[in-house]
């Protein structure tokens, strides 16, 4: 609940931001909204108004059709945020079993997985998530360290490129990705 009502607060901030192109919103339409919004994200002139953007982004990710799955999401997140990873676990299997189609809650369960030290686990949680949304940069990103602690740099650069892709507005991300390039595919002549 509490970062349903960060992101509306941001939305309400950034009204002058967004009102000389807002993107087209269909209240029924998730699928239709992402669309908008991902071209919005990459047009974002400014770090403010991707921030809002992003987070409009993640409020339609983090809603499920199930009013059960999304208040044991929500407890998920919170329980992640203090840092107990176990109980975070248990809930978001919770919400994968109940609402299977719910991407967000795979992307977190691999959150959850990757705190505590399941890279195998997470790295199939993460590609469940990016099965259901393939846009899902915060899984890409996620899946990028995972290739990167094991060793696999080609397949972590792919991962944080895609990521780049969808969100230019990362901080840092085109910095890191120009200097794992480097690493990966060596200087040009």
């Amino acid at each position: 609940m509490q970062i349903l009502g960060r992101v509306v607060a941001l939305a309400l901030l950034a009204l002058p931001l967004m009102a000389a192109s807002p993107p087209r919103i269909a209240p029924d339409d998730p699928a239709a909204n992402l669309n908008a919004l991902f071209s919005r994200l990459r047009a974002a002139k400014d770090p403010a108004e991707a921030q809002v953007v992003e987070g409009m982004i993640i409020s339609i990710w983090a809603t499920s059709p199930s009013d059960t799955a999304n208040l044991i999401y929500q407890r998920g997140v919170v329980a992640l945020g203090a840092g107990d990873k176990e109980l975070a676990l248990d809930l978001f299997t919770a919400c994968t079993s109940l609402q299977p189609d719910f991407g967000e809650a795979w992307h977190q369960l691999g959150v959850a997985n990757f705190a505590l030290n399941a890279n195998d686990e997470a790295m199939i949680d993460l590609e469940h998530a990016l099965a259901i949304e393939p846009r899902n940069y915060g899984a890409l990103m996620q899946l990028a360290a995972i290739f990167s602690i094991y060793g696999n740099q080609h397949a972590s650069l792919q991962a944080l490129r895609r990521a780049y892709a969808l969100n230019p507005h990362i901080d840092g991300l085109g910095a890191r990705i120009e200097a794992m390039a480097r690493e990966v595919e060596g200087q040009g002549i």
